[in-house]
């Protein structure tokens, strides 16, 4: 009786992950992790990437919630453990991948003036402004 309760108990859990996956990947804006700290589309390089990284993410971590529900059926012993380490390891592993996605499709700002000028870029002869947008870029 406890095999078959141990993995009615699990599949809600691992759907409820693989949900997560889902939505995220058919989400058109960016998806968050934390409640009250949205990403704007405009702090991102691609946010079809990135929410594409986000439910890679949380499928995978569905999976250890998956194969207890079914191991239980053998050993539950077994399967208790791979249920703690899943929350123990994977809850702390979970929210540093997170941060290395947000790092990675992080819009970087530039750090001076000189770097938002490109070479395609020019500036107009009778913009009277042009001397200060020099000063700014500092010394050539």
């Amino acid at each position: 009786m406890f095999n078959f309760t141990w993995l009615f108990l699990m599949i809600p859990c691992g759907s409820l992950f693989a949900g997560i996956a889902i939505f995220a990947w058919q989400l058109d804006k960016p998806m968050w992790f934390l409640p009250g700290r949205e990403m704007k589309a405009s702090e991102l390089t691609d946010v079809y990437a990135y929410n594409k990284a986000n439910a890679l993410m949380w499928l995978i971590y569905s999976v250890p919630y998956w194969v207890s529900g079914f191991l239980g059926l053998i050993n539950g012993v077994v399967a208790g453990v791979l249920l703690v380490a899943a929350l123990l390891v994977g809850l702390p592993v979970l929210v540093l991948i997170h941060r290395k996605i947000r790092e990675h499709f992080h819009v970087k700002a530039p750090e001076t003036a000189a770097e938002t000028l490109t070479a395609d870029e020019s500036i107009d002869e009778d913009d009277e402004d042009r001397d200060e947008i020099i000063e700014d870029c500092g010394p050539n």
